[in-house]
């Protein structure tokens, strides 16, 4: 069994080193497509490439984020895999908890798809602090080490079994294209955990938002005045919630501290099961079914396609 990571990025380069270091310890291979970032992001990819072969820069391009993106790795790369590998949604700036070496080990061969628990960690008032009393210790911490405050609030699919079915056709004029391959197995009924940082200093969170403000159809959740209260999942007081109009900053992605858990750096995580989406229930094996017809109906119709250009 091998892993292969498909990993699209932009402007992580205050936290992808330290993801990749982290993710080699149990991928085989991280195939990273830089989606236009200027931080220097995909220069120190290069970096970290040239001295591991584990990485894997596929290319940079600026082109209009999506998540379908991803499958522009995986047709490019799909030779590499065999029956029986895995695929991950990696993202830049995430540490897994569970190891998925193991974890992928122990689901059972019905099972083609595995879904995340996510532990979303918030920059809160308690690191503004350190911040302003001190902006070149707090920032020269990574991100793990300074961050300690989270909610247990999202899962996604993230790992998918590969077998010889499998495809991800890529997009289409007028088509936003699919998140995920085609030809999935059944859902593992069990999350494997990981801490995502998507908000980790004034300068960094500043420069997420600009950068997603300019795509709303990806980034909703951002465009959202009432992001805090989204967030924490209930409501929350009118002064600690954005007013409408107007582009967020940093300072509206403050999150209170105690609306959260506090990582107490033992290992042990509060679950909160109630705020994740369900995981796909596959009765009677029709949604297994249903995805291989997709697959196989999207076969035949490029088959055909290239008969009839031929």
């Amino acid at each position: 069994m091998r892993i292969h990571g498909l990993m699209l990025v932009k402007d992580e380069a205050d936290i992808v080193g330290a993801t990749l270091e982290a993710a080699a310890r149990w991928c085989d291979s991280i195939y990273v497509f830089d989606n236009g970032s200027s931080d220097g992001t995909w220069e120190l990819i290069q970096a970290i490439a040239a001295r591991d072969p584990r990485v894997v820069p596929y290319k940079q391009d600026a082109k209009p984020f999506r998540q379908s993106l991803r499958g522009e790795i995986f047709r490019q790369f799909r030779d590499r895999a065999h029956p029986g590998d895995w695929w991950c949604i990696l993202d830049g700036d995430e540490f897994y908890i569970d190891d998925p070496r193991e974890f992928l080990a122990a689901v059972p061969a019905r099972y083609g798809e595995v879904w995340s628990s996510s532990f979303q960690y918030y920059f809160t008032e308690r690191d503004l602090e350190r911040y302003e009393a001190d902006p070149g210790e707090f920032l020269a911490a990574p991100a793990p080490e300074r961050l300690h405050y989270y909610l247990n609030n999202w899962s996604e699919s993230r790992f998918m079994r590969h077998h010889d079915g499998l495809v991800w056709p890529p997009d289409r004029e007028g088509h936003p294209g699919y998140r995920r391959p085609l030809g999935l197995g059944a859902t593992y009924p069990r999350r494997i955990r990981l801490k995502h940082y998507q908000y980790r200093s004034p300068e960094q969170i500043d420069a997420r938002l600009r950068s997603r403000m300019a795509i709303a159809t990806s980034y909703r959740h951002e465009h959202q005045p009432d992001w805090l209260a989204r967030t924490l999942g209930h409501s929350v007081p009118p002064e600690v919630t954005r007013p409408a109009g107007g582009a967020p900053s940093w300072r509206d992605r403050i999150v209170p501290s105690l609306y959260l858990h506090l990582d107490e750096g033992d290992g042990v995580y509060e679950e909160d099961e109630q705020a994740l989406p369900r995981i796909p229930v596959d009765r009677y094996g029709i949604r297994r079914a249903r995805r291989q017809a997709r697959a196989t109906f999207w076969r035949l119709r490029s088959a055909v396609a290239e008969a009839v250009g031929h």
